[in-house]
């Protein structure tokens, strides 16, 4: 659908100090026809996004992790643009006695610094809760997410409608298999009462020496699949 992504990241450590990160991110949706008001074709326009990031984690204490990334958002719509900042924010406990981790999350905490013309619009808050849990006597991994929990809803359990889940599973120290879940994307995809593997994620991840070669399918439904 000429909808084109890139994406680069780097991190290093510091000793006594913390990790160190930054990312470059990128989207182009396309041209597209550009008409007046009364269908007269008048031209063409591209739309992207990018966003550039840095970032630092460290340990509060043993067990406990924490990070944050600050992030310059840029939006173009023909002539049109809009940009951002905004601020990420993470939390860690791992327990490892009992193989569990617990994460919190709050992303794009900001504000625009200009707007689309006139319209100013808030950031897409998103307050994220998860965890990770490793089967005791099972090479196999759990995970769980809710996402936008900041958002309001209807009742208490449809606060949670926007959540992940997935499993990992180490056939070997060679070979590792991964299948994810995201309802409200497979019911945002569906089509009628026609879903098909849209949400669902599969992947699988070869360890060879020091490189770690990973390959993951998305399925979008009707619209095609993503893989990376």
């Amino acid at each position: 659908m000429d909808i084109n992504f890139a994406s680069f990241s780097i991190s290093k450590e510091v000793e006594n100090v913390g990790r160190f990160g930054a990312a470059f991110r990128y989207a182009n949706y396309g041209t597209f026809t550009a008409a007046d008001e009364y269908a007269n074709k008048t031209g063409e326009y591209g739309v992207n996004e990018v966003a550039l990031i840095l970032g630092y984690s460290d340990v509060f204490d043993e067990n406990f992790y924490y990070g944050a990334n600050v992030k310059f958002i840029h939006s173009a719509i023909s002539e049109y643009s809009s940009s951002a900042v905004a601020l990420d924010l993470g939390l860690q406990y791992a327990f490892p006695e009992e193989n569990l981790s617990i994460g919190l999350s709050a992303l794009n905490l900001g504000t625009q610094l200009s707007s689309y013309i006139d319209t100013k619009e808030d950031l897409p808050l998103d307050i994220t809760l998860g965890a990770t849990y490793k089967l005791r006597h099972l090479p196999l991994r759990l995970f769980l997410d809710f996402h936008r929990l900041n958002e309001k809803s209807d009742g208490f359990a449809e606060r949670f409608r926007y959540f992940t889940a997935g499993t990992e599973f180490n056939l070997s120290k060679v070979l590792t298999l991964r299948l994810g879940y995201e309802n409200q994307k497979r019911k945002e995809l569906k089509i009628d009462d026609f879903s098909g593997l849209a949400g669902f994620n599969i992947g699988v991840g070869v360890n060879i020496k020091s490189y770690l070669f990973n390959y993951a399918y998305s399925s979008l439904g009707e619209i095609g699949a993503i893989h990376r």
